[in-house]
């Protein structure tokens, strides 16, 4: 099955709240479609999806944030879908970018 458009493009940083929590932030620059995916992993394990609230893209203005306790390493990758009378049309995944936290 082909995919409807090209890959995105995401950007990852770290960053910290004024109340002292940390947080990694997923920055969607380049993308085609109105939903996005979110599949993370840390050291050695497999991919899982994120629970977002929301999946829509326009929701998160291109950013989305993360809360983390711990210090490791995090990869991310991202696809983006659209929907056509009900059904999903998925992007091929980005490519696998990686932070240490």
């Amino acid at each position: 099955k082909l995919a409807w458009c090209e890959a995105p493009i995401l950007r990852l940083s770290k960053g910290v709240t004024p109340d002292r929590k940390s947080y990694v932030q997923v920055r969607v620059n380049r993308y085609s479609g109105s939903y996005v995916e979110v599949y993370l992993k840390t050291n050695g394990k497999r991919y899982v999806k994120a629970p977002l609230k929301n999946e829509k893209i326009s929701f998160y203005k291109g950013k989305i944030r993360f809360s983390y306790q711990r210090k490791t390493v995090l990869y991310c990758k991202i696809r983006t879908y659209r929907l056509k009378k009900g059904k999903k049309y998925y992007s091929n995944f980005s490519k696998e970018k990686r932070i240490r936290l």
